[in-house]
């Protein structure tokens, strides 16, 4: 190796080494090139002395060229602007709401209908009794619905084969019998609620739900824990709707919507909930106010989930409460039919 005049390559080593060349990399060129005889280990061991020594590898070697994107740090107020603007946008565009100003200008008592958990689109649903039910709906004066929920079965969670198999029609056309039903009692609804069927199951499939936005189109409607400020008459009725409140009691029915208004809304007078498939009404006074506590019941009495885990028989009421115009009066019932027959 003492025998190569390596300084007439000390040009094209600092060229190579410019270029980001390896020592064994600018060894294996020299070695191809002009030093086949030579062996490689010992030109690239020549080549690292040279560089210590200050030979060769002074120039800077050349920078590899990236017009890789710097992103810019961004303040936080700048994200806080977007954000805000967003939520206004959001806001404008919403049609649900948290609180409900509802007034009936009459001079007689009116009554009012807790209605959930019809699961239509279940093969387990009475259709010839939710066709009776809605006609008496719509023929029987002075009377009004709350919704609260579970009106579709909607049965798209993919808990297992079975339960998908109980739509007797497509989700799809479930969504077209609510839009058809609705347009048919829409004049009789006051508000109607979120629920665990088709809300927070299309929320989790796809973060919205076409059954709330069914809903908000036509008539009120809470995607959480609604409050009615419900005017009859002369008299101003506070009243919390809800698909379902904190708290079951396998004991009382209606324990959950009581303590709701016991323990988080004391100036509520009337609670009313669905989800349970279990009808009750709870009736108490506390802190001088009587409290109304109901729960409805559900029409999908030929469900085998309820025959195996609850009971063979489902009962369909649908409780009602009457509100009077002149004097803060609140009455209970078990069904419209004993309304009508009291």
């Amino acid at each position: 190796m003492d025998r190569i005049d390596w300084k007439k390559y000390y040009k094209e080593i600092d060229t190579l080494i410019r270029d980001g060349q390896t020592d064994t990399e600018i060894a294996t060129f020299l070695h191809s090139k002009y030093l086949k005889d030579y062996n490689l280990g010992s030109i690239r061991r020549r080549i690292g002395k040279l560089k210590k020594a200050g030979k060769v590898g002074n120039g800077k070697p050349k920078e590899v060229f990236s017009d890789k994107k710097e992103g810019e740090k961004v303040n936080w107020r700048e994200y806080a602007k977007i954000i805000k603007k967003h939520q206004k946008l959001k806001k404008k565009v919403s049609k649900h709401q948290d609180y409900l100003k509802f007034n009936i200008p009459t001079d007689e008592t009116i009554c009012v209908m807790v209605l959930g958990d019809t699961q239509l689109g279940s093969f387990g649903t009475d259709y010839e009794l939710f066709e009776a039910l809605t006609d008496e709906i719509i023929s029987t004066p002075n009377l009004y619905v709350i919704i609260v929920g579970d009106i579709l079965q909607m049965a798209i969670k993919m808990r297992g084969v079975a339960e998908v198999l109980d739509n007797a029609i497509s989700p799809s056309m479930q969504m077209d019998w609510l839009e058809s039903w609705l347009e048919e009692i829409e004049h009789k609804v006051i508000a109607s609620t979120w629920d665990n069927h088709s809300v927070m199951r299309e929320e989790n499939q796809v973060g919205y739900s076409l059954y709330e936005r069914i809903f908000a189109s036509k008539v009120p409607f809470f995607r959480g824990i609604g409050e009615i400020e419900l005017t009859v008459g002369k008299q101003e009725y506070k009243i919390a709707a809800s698909h379902f409140f904190r708290g079951k009691s396998m004991y009382n029915k209606a324990h959950a919507p009581m303590r709701y208004m016991r323990e988080m809304a004391n100036h509520i007078e009337i609670a009313v909930q669905g989800d349970f498939h279990q009808p009750g009404i709870l009736v108490q006074e506390f802190g001088g106010t009587m409290r109304y506590a109901i729960v409805c019941g559900s029409i999908q009495t030929n469900s085998t989930y309820a025959k195996r885990f609850f009971s063979l028989r489902t009962l369909p009421n649908m409780p009602c409460f009457t509100l009077h115009p002149e004097e803060h009066i609140i009455n209970t019932y078990n069904t419209i039919g004993h309304y009508l027959n009291r």
